[in-house]
């Protein structure tokens, strides 16, 4: 009997030593994971701060060239907007009048003229007489009906010392050439009129 009671009692405290055991290995465990998930967290921590003074100073001039950049492009996108909305007025060049006043003047250059005010009529060296006026909105020489300009309102002639001008309306703009002299036309106007005034015999 007393065997078994010594047996029993060796059991009963072999098993609190297994006991006692198990319960440590599990705290044991238990202690680890807390200071594993720890040193997890503090490594996280120290990451991200280290991260933050890595790129901390450059973080307000990254957020400010990211706004400038936007302003930039709804800027641009509104004026490009604004100016598809826009009626821009059509620039109208006037290159041709000059080229068509130079055409006038190598004629006349070569001619003698014979009458201006509203049309231009003169004669060149043959003797064949042309006339230049306003039709339809054009310069225009005839015989042959040349257009030297178009696009034109109101043309007109006039004589100022001995030379030859042309006037020219092109809408709201008016233009004024030397295009010839008249000389020529003048002095035999004055022969002309001596000789009308020398009494016949």
């Amino acid at each position: 009997m007393s065997n078994k009671g010594s047996t029993l009692i060796e059991a009963l405290f072999a098993f609190m030593i297994f006991c006692s055991v198990l319960v440590g290995l599990i705290s044991l465990q238990a202690t680890l994971n807390r200071s594993y998930k720890k040193i997890q967290h503090d490594q996280a921590s120290l990451n991200e701060v280290e991260t933050v003074r890595e790129y901390g100073g450059d973080l307000p001039y990254i957020i400010e060239m990211l706004l400038a950049l936007f302003i930039t492009v709804l800027v641009t996108s509104t004026a490009y907007s604004m100016i598809r909305a826009l009626k821009i007025p059509k620039v109208q060049l006037d290159s041709d009048v000059s080229v068509g006043i130079k055409q006038l003047s190598d004629y006349l250059m070569t001619g003698v003229v014979e009458s201006h005010n509203v049309e231009l009529v003169y004669k060149d060296r043959e003797n064949q007489e042309f006339r230049v006026f306003l039709n339809d909105h054009r310069l225009v020489k005839t015989p042959g009906y040349e257009t030297l300009i178009m696009n034109i309102d109101e043309i007109s002639f006039f004589e100022e010392n001995d030379f030859l001008f042309i006037r020219i309306k092109r809408g709201h703009r008016e233009f004024e050439y030397l295009i010839g002299d008249l000389y020529e036309k003048n002095s035999r106007e004055i022969e002309e009129e001596r000789e009308e005034e020398i009494p016949q015999q």
